[in-house]
């Protein structure tokens, strides 16, 4: 018995051995296969066990004798030895009583690990068809990606073609180098406008322009139309600055009545705009004459030179002045400044908080909001004024990082500041 035990306890390592180095389900499958199989198959240890109890019946049993005084002499006998061997066999009956209980456990073990094999095989069948229909649908889905790839690539050949021949041909090499600036301040104007965009391009001598960088206004614009809703239609406009906008235009065409002041030519024309070419100081203005005032991005340079007027920084406050004297009273101001860290650059003052409130100290402030630059394509609005107010220059063009954007309002008692 404890030989057969042995035998079978070595043959399963040796089996779960084989299972470890195969590491494939149609190897694991024989492996079971054979076990069942084999010569010392589980099913031969329930008859052991029962030959096993068998003979243990028979330790001290009494042979059957026919009647008389010697057989019973000897049957007495024979039970007085077996009595006595029992006291020595009672041990070795325990032993053998565990040993047959140890047998049927590891018997329930073996079966319990086949048919849990059998399961397992099972399984691994079903993961190898789902694993071959998934691996189907990736070769499809491949294919189609393929597939969209070359109309791709085709429809990508036929763009290129196409924006080499007819669609930019008539576009001349330097109308569009004309057409082209980051910054239209250094750049040429193109049919007498200048029209700096929020979005600003790049070319390369290549047909499709670049994305270069976004400036601020992309915010102050829509600000300005956003404030004008306020408006009342018909009243009277003054666009400081008109000439890199259509702002101008957009408002004439909104209904109200325009004034476009710029030192520079502005070519737009509208039944409800009117142009004067000159500087604020010297222009013909009357006191009183405008409901609102539009100045985006435009006070920060009068000062500098920029525009063909001289360099003096007091000049700012000049300007300022000259703002509130044209407003009629409760007149409103919609201005947009460069804001940050106080600064000055080559083309223009970057102004602090400080410096906005001493600059309009005469007016009212209605709101004031502010931009934050996140990178050369984005801007963000509303934020905090301290976020913006810490911001500093833009390294390479040193440009403002921020923007303030201040609706103010000629007080209703005064005339002139």
């Amino acid at each position: 018995m404890k030989t057969e035990v042995e035998s079978i306890v070595s043959r399963l390592r040796t089996l779960i051995n084989e299972a470890k180095q195969s590491g494939s389900a149609d190897a694991d499958s024989r492996n079971i296969a054979d076990f069942a199989a084999a010569s010392f198959s589980v099913a031969q240890i329930p008859p052991a066990i029962a030959e096993y109890d068998v003979w243990r019946n028979h330790v001290g049993q009494l042979n059957p004798r026919h009647a008389g005084v010697h057989n019973r002499v000897i049957q007495f006998v024979k039970k007085v030895h077996r009595r006595l061997l029992s006291w020595y066999t009672r041990p070795l009956n325990h032993t053998f009583l565990a040993l047959a209980a140890v047998v049927q456990r590891v018997f329930s073990s073996v079966e319990d690990l086949w048919r849990a094999g059998l399961e397992v095989d099972r399984r691994l069948d079903q993961l190898d068809g789902r694993l071959r229909a998934h691996t189907k649908n990736i070769s499809e889905i491949n294919l189609f990606l393929l597939a969209r790839t070359a109309e791709l690539e085709d429809s990508v050949a036929e763009m290129k073609r196409v924006s080499g021949t007819a669609m930019f041909s008539p576009i001349k090499a330097g109308r569009v180098e004309a057409l082209h600036s980051a910054n239209s301040q250094n750049g040429r104007p193109a049919e007498g406008l200048w029209v700096k965009n929020a979005v600003q391009g790049e070319t390369t001598g290549q047909a499709w322009p670049g994305w270069s960088s976004t400036s601020e206004r992309i915010l102050d614009h829509a600000w300005a139309l956003r404030k004008s809703n306020d408006v009342p239609i018909g009243s009277r406009i003054l666009d400081l600055g008109c000439a890199e906008s259509i702002l101008a235009i957009e408002l004439a065409s909104a209904g109200y009545s325009v004034v476009g002041l710029d030192v520079r030519p502005y070519p737009l024309k509208h039944p409800s705009f009117e142009f004067m070419m000159g500087d604020l100081l010297t222009a013909d203005i009357e006191v009183n004459s405008f409901d609102v005032v539009v100045a985006l991005s435009t006070l920060e340079r009068l000062a500098f030179g920029w525009h063909g007027d001289q360099n003096n920084l007091t000049k700012l406050e000049l300007y300022v002045a000259k703002l509130y004297d044209i407003l009629r009273p409760e007149g409103h101001l919609l201005i947009t400044l460069p804001f940050g860290a106080s600064t000055v650059t080559g083309n223009r003052r970057i102004l602090g908080l400080h410096e906005i409130k001493r600059l309009f100290t005469g007016f009212e402030t209605i709101s004031a909001e502010y931009g934050l630059r996140l990178d050369e394509y984005t801007w963000i609005s509303p934020v905090d004024a301290a976020l913006a107010g810490n911001r500093a220059p833009q390294p390479v063009t040193l440009g403002a990082g921020a923007v303030a954007m201040l609706h103010l309002m000629k007080s209703a008692e005064s005339n002139a500041r």
